[in-house]
């Protein structure tokens, strides 16, 4: 049951991530120019905490276009070296050094980039340096042209919002002048049909968030399930890395026949290799767990231990859990400590006898079914 669940909510989870990527939806404040024109702009903050993580600032654009330009890394001239990634140059020399294309919009290139004053405003863009925040991206997607500032560590608390917030009408300054520029060569086709790579982008990349969102609910799952374990974690992970790899293997396969020799094709396999990586091992993880559990057809064996320790753990993620400290029956000279429902926990007193029952697996790691209490009065 809970196998075939997990794959519902990676798939669940795929489509809503590709979809929040293709929207790429932010909601900030909105104000205004001296002329009257508009501009958003919000503070993204780290989490729980007060410290400003960046910035973005953004204006109204066309639908129809859809491309980043990011602050172009060490990183981005070896994939280039390497022929992996092909991104279009403009024999501009400062901006073909400073901006890194991240399109296949022939359109784009043809017709909107060939205006040098455009390329001037987004090199003063990406030269802007205002209390050492500089912008790293700019995003033009669903109708909307934004620009992303990281943030250093000089600004810790709300006090610095005002002295940040003086560059944001230059910005927005320079973000409407290439939203007109855009706005005076509007395509006639939409921009997935221009760029292929966009979709293709997005569907690795959903996949990848989804594996992350789904290992991680269902390892949130498994800690609030009480009474059924599994023994032999270390043997469990093993297994999950080795198929973990082999899920990163084909995504990586997959982006390199859906977008290699792209401009998206290196950006793509980072944030697999970053993101991608841990979702593929926790969603295996959860997976084989579930799989060894469920396919067992193995006899339960009997063990009793005796219980030393009672403990209660409280906290605002996972509420309040209730634990068992007991003498390991496995042969380990060690305390075990498990997982318990409150009801069983009030059954038990510090000193008595539980019964566990332990099954093989159908992957032989071990896991047990069930605990029981001991009655006293009967004598073992």
């Amino acid at each position: 049951m809970w196998f075939v669940f997990a794959l519902i909510t990676l798939v669940s989870f795929s489509v809503y991530f590709g979809i929040k990527r293709y929207e790429a939806r932010w909601h900030g404040m909105v104000s205004f120019l001296l002329r009257g024109r508009a501009y958003q702009y919000e503070f993204v903050y780290k989490h729980k905490s007060k410290s400003f993580r960046q910035m973005i600032v953004g204006v109204d654009a066309p639908k129809e276009f859809d491309f980043t330009f990011k602050r172009e890394s060490g990183i981005d001239r070896i994939f280039k070296w390497l022929g992996i990634s092909v991104e279009k140059q403009f024999s501009t020399p400062d901006f073909d050094r400073l901006v890194y294309v991240a399109s296949n919009d022939g359109h784009l290139f043809d017709e909107v980039m060939d205006d040098h004053d455009l390329l001037g405003t987004v090199i003063e863009l990406f030269k802007i340096d205002h209390f050492e925040c500089r912008i790293s991206h700019l995003h033009c997607r669903n109708g909307r042209l934004w620009v992303i500032f990281k943030v250093g560590g000089l600004f810790n608390d709300e006090s610095n919002r005002e002295r940040l917030r003086k560059v944001f009408p230059q910005v927005a300054e320079s973000l409407h002048s290439v939203a007109d520029v855009l706005k005076q060569n509007l395509p006639k086709t939409k921009a997935s049909d221009r760029d292929p790579f966009i979709l293709r982008a997005i569907l690795v990349l959903a996949i990848s968030t989804g594996l992350v969102i789904n290992g991680l609910v269902h390892a949130f799952r498994l800690m609030l399930l009480p009474g059924t374990f599994t023994l032999d974690t270390t043997q469990l992970w093993l297994y999950a890395t080795f198929a973990g790899g082999g899920i990163l293997v084909l995504l990586i396969a997959l982006a390199i026949g859906l977008l290699g020799r792209s401009a998206r094709a290196h950006l793509v396999f980072i944030e697999l290799l970053l993101v991608g990586s841990l979702g593929a091992v926790l969603t295996a993880f959860t997976e084989l767990r579930d799989v060894n559990i469920e396919l067992d057809s193995s006899v339960a064996q009997q063990y009793e231990a005796k219980v030393l320790d009672m403990t209660i753990s409280r906290s605002r993620r996972s509420g309040t859990q209730y634990y068992l400290h007991i003498v390991d029956w496995t042969g380990s000279e060690e305390t075990r400590r498990i997982h318990v429902s409150s009801d069983f926990y009030r059954l038990i007193q510090k000193g008595e006898r539980i019964r566990i029952w332990q099954r093989r697996g159908f992957l032989g790691i071990r896991w047990v079914a069930a605990i029981n209490r001991v009655d006293p009065r009967v004598s073992p």
